[in-house]
């Protein structure tokens, strides 16, 4: 796990390089983004909550923690939320989006006691979101700082389930994906690491 987690953190410091020279050195984490400063032993998970008056979800809006972000999508998966370990570890913010028909929030909340940090420091932001809503993925952009990048985790992904049910996944995972990616040239993001297979 430790492996992939590195090589993914790999994959996206070659991205981000070629549109940027300024990078931190301190460690490889350090390098994958933007100049960051040291971790800070704080984090904390949010959440969006619902209007009654309007059947709408309220996003409130976050401020800059001065970190740089990262969406991570199905971040509350097993490898999503090892990922955002280790990039709270090395000093990013992370925004988690996930409906959590997969997963379940006690992994965010264990994160947070691994990194030992603080309910209100914002470190990690929270969104109960389906991807194939746009227009709620879509706020989660408008009301978080900018993401300097994302790494997609979300998906279906059991074979037995995507054969019996083909429509489902092709809605789930193909709009899902398209929705993340007009939202990110919306929104000025422009770096992506895809989890392209979690079934082998």
């Amino acid at each position: 796990m430790q492996k992939l987690i590195i090589i993914l953190v790999c994959l996206l410091q070659s991205f981000v390089q070629v549109t940027s020279s300024s990078f931190s050195t301190a460690f490889i984490f350090n390098q994958f983004l933007v100049p960051s400063p040291q971790p800070q032993p704080s984090t904390t998970t949010h959440k969006m909550t619902e209007n009654p008056s309007k059947k709408t979800k309220v996003f409130p809006p976050w401020p800059s923690t001065g970190h740089p972000q990262v969406l991570i999508t199905g971040g509350a998966g097993y490898i999503g939320s090892h990922t955002i370990l280790c990039l709270i570890e090395a000093g990013y913010d992370v925004t988690v989006v996930d409906n959590l028909v997969n997963s379940n929030e006690e992994s965010l909340r264990r994160v947070t006691e691994l990194t030992g940090c603080l309910p209100e420091s914002n470190r990690i932001r929270f969104y109960n979101v389906d991807l194939c809503d746009a227009n709620d993925l879509d706020d989660v952009f408008q009301t978080s700082p900018s993401f300097a990048s994302c790494i997609h985790f979300a998906g279906l992904k059991a074979v037995g389930e995507s054969v019996q049910l083909p429509l489902k996944y092709y809605h789930n995972n193909l709009d899902g994906t398209l929705n993340l990616l007009d939202c990110m040239e919306k929104h000025g993001c422009r770096s992506i690491i895809f989890s392209s297979s979690a079934t082998v």
